[in-house]
């Protein structure tokens, strides 16, 4: 079962990092954080790491681009 939450992770992770890159292009890390945070913890399973686990790689991600404001 491990294996299948691994997986959701990585796909979930995948999708908003995409989106956190795109939406760090026209606004604010602190407008855009609280939106990823929910749909992050709305998506994951019980298995995955909560929206904390995962912040600072996305915020990264956006700032790595050159696109965090």
């Amino acid at each position: 079962m491990r294996n299948t939450s691994n997986l959701r992770e990585a796909m979930l992770l995948e999708a908003v990092l995409e989106i956190a890159r795109d939406e760090c292009l026209h606004g604010e890390w602190d407008e855009i954080e609280p939106l990823l945070a929910e749909a992050w913890e709305e998506l994951r399973g019980d298995d995955t790491v909560p929206w904390a686990g995962v912040a600072d790689r996305v915020r990264a991600s956006c700032g790595t681009k050159g696109r965090l404001h």
